[in-house]
């Protein structure tokens, strides 16, 4: 079994790497969300400079420590974009088809 690291090991990873705080929010809002899209949003950039971010941080982390627990963290949830997601858009899924193509509930 994989050991992964919690949120707060990962902030503390990247900023010890130099990696500068919007940075170390857009990966860990990934992390949080498993969506660049919504971690862009929030945070008000665009989805590529997350990706960009993001990829950045794997590899950092593969050249300096290959074997830590927040690289696993971060491959894992790059296999995994949007399954927190997932459970959204198939509720939006089934509004648009009782809706006639409305994407909210009472349209």
């Amino acid at each position: 079994m994989v050991s992964l690291s919690s949120e707060t090991q990962l902030r503390r990873k990247l900023l010890s790497l130099g990696f500068p705080e919007n940075t170390v929010r857009a990966v860990t809002g990934v992390v949080r969300t498993t969506s660049q899209t919504a971690a862009a949003e929030a945070l008000d950039i665009s989805q590529g400079s997350v990706r960009h971010m993001f990829s950045q941080a794997i590899k950092k982390l593969e050249e300096t420590d290959p074997t830590c627990n927040e690289l696993q963290l971060l491959k894992l949830v790059g296999r995994n974009y949007n399954q927190l997601r997932a459970i959204e858009t198939q509720q939006r899924w089934e509004w648009k088809k009782r809706a006639g193509g409305s994407d909210r509930p009472n349209s």
